[in-house]
């Protein structure tokens, strides 16, 4: 019996999956942008499996009276064949309650990097936004115990069903209307009974070797993240990269630089989140990256890597790292300008955060921030951290999400740069506003730590924040 079993309870296991991401447990994508002259921040939740059915999101920004608000369309283009056979672009849906609100749906066919375009015409113009989204199939998980034994329940009696209809059509075909079947018919219909009843199991067992066969080929194919090694050697932090699958689809050396840099490399101190480090290293052999160990305090660190392949897909792998007593000094130095790492605000400074009153799971935010002084007054002004008007972390305090976010959203400007948009980049300036916002969606809910990282008179701040954030309503709840 335990054949029938498998097969019914392999029969729906491509529909229950668990979402992961390029970001750690943060599968959807936010994006603050323009497309002509409208301002819009887009959220694409991406399937958990492909072909799958990806749930876009599109909230107008700024007050636009009822005969400004355009018409939205989307269209998915992939990387590797851009425009080539991209589909018709399908409406999105306006809301009836805000009409600066529209949702919409977009197949994605296949893995790899896509483009989710959002076009908007109207009296105001026309324009382009592109959302670079990355589409896998993360993971399989089994089926729900109640409907496999439904569906095996059903199967049984669909096998029981068809051998006595084989045993009543031998057994009673050549009868005349009213007589009773003799012995002879009988005998017949128990064989031809037994024979239909190892044909029918040959066929379930053909049926499980098959969908058995088929399940192991997807899972080949299920995405699993890079594996990050690092080691501590010669007073150097040595990081490298290897692909666990067994499919080996993507390459580990094809990364192209995101705000300046290969990989951004974050060493958090766990348990207890009191050290983090944003560091870069450089690049020394094939998916092999070094840099000076930074003065952080000895203990267990948690270690992640963003990183960005030339396609424009994100991926973030993760590992550990022991930094034993007398590893690294007080005195030690950074590598790079750009790294920097989380310590007490100099001079009375303070990093202020507009909070909400309550974070919801899997809402849409945008997380205000602001430098004042010492007298409490906002900064005249700070510079471009990579290109940037600052950056953030987002960590939840069992790790099972972590996100690097910038002002635009979770989309890494590389990624944008693959599918021909530069329109993120702050170009020509240096002094910006004082003021800094991260939209950003937290997919679960729990504790969070939020490091936020702003340059104010060429020195990197990295301040940290926690954040309790609530479970999202059910619909009754909610009504």
């Amino acid at each position: 019996m335990k054949p029938f079993r498998t097969f019914a309870f392999r029969l729906l296991t491509f529909a229950f999956c668990l979402p992961l991401s390029a970001h750690v447990g943060s599968p959807d994508v936010y994006l603050e942008g323009k497309a002509g002259p409208y301002n819009m921040t887009v959220v694409v939740r991406p399937p958990a499996i492909v072909p799958g059915i990806a749930e876009v999101e599109v909230y107008l920004r700024g007050k636009l009276a009822p005969g400004e608000i355009p018409s939205l369309k989307i269209q998915p283009i992939t990387y590797a064949t851009q425009k080539l056979g991209a589909p018709v672009p399908d409406v999105l849906k306006q809301s009836s309650s805000d009409p600066q609100y529209f949702t919409g749906q977009v197949w994605f066919m296949g893995t790899g990097s896509y483009d989710v375009r959002v076009i908007a015409k109207g009296s105001r113009g026309e324009g382009v936004m592109s959302v670079p989204t990355p589409s896998t199939s993360r993971a399989v998980l089994g089926m729900p115990r109640g409907m496999g034994i439904l569906l095996f329940g059903l199967m049984m009696f669909l096998v029981i069903g068809a051998v006595n209809v084989v045993g009543a059509a031998v057994r009673e075909a050549e009868l005349t209307p009213g007589a009773p079947p003799d012995a002879r018919s009988r005998s017949k219909a128990r064989i031809a009974m037994a024979v239909s009843l190892v044909a029918f199991a040959a066929v379930v067992w053909l049926g499980n070797s098959w969908w058995s066969a088929e399940a192991s080929s997807f899972a080949n194919h299920i995405y699993q993240p890079l594996r990050l090694d690092s080691a501590i050697e010669g007073g150097k932090l040595v990081v490298s990269l290897r692909d666990p699958s067994i499919m080996h689809w993507r390459s580990i050396d094809d990364f192209v630089e995101d705000h300046g840099h290969l990989m951004h490399l974050f060493l958090v101190r766990y348990p207890d989140f009191d050290a983090f480090y944003h560091l870069h290293p450089k690049r020394t052999g094939p998916a092999r990256y070094e840099t000076p160990l930074p003065p952080a305090p000895p203990g267990d660190y948690r270690v992640f890597a963003d990183v960005v392949h030339q396609s424009g897909f994100p991926e973030t792998p993760a590992g550990e790292l022991q930094i034993p007593a007398g590893a690294a000094t007080a005195t030690g130095t950074l590598n790079d300008s750009d790294d920097s790492f989380a310590a007490p605000l100099p001079n009375g400074l303070q990093l202020v955060w507009d909070r909400p009153a309550t974070l919801v799971a899997r809402r849409p935010y945008s997380l205000d921030f602001r430098l004042l002084d010492a007298s409490g007054k906002p900064v005249p002004s700070t510079q471009l951290y990579m290109g940037m008007a600052g950056h953030a972390v987002i960590a939840k305090r069992d790790l099972s999400v972590f996100a690097h976010v910038h002002p635009s959203g979770t989309v890494p400007m590389a990624s944008l740069m693959a599918f021909g948009d530069h329109s993120m980049m702050h170009a020509g300036v240096n002094e910006i506003a004082p003021d800094v916002s991260f939209p950003y969606g937290f997919p679960q809910p729990g504790a969070y730590r939020i490091w936020v990282q702003v340059r104010y008179q060429g020195q990197v701040l990295t301040v940290p924040f926690d954040a309790q954030v609530q479970p999202e309503p059910t619909a009754t709840e909610s009504k």
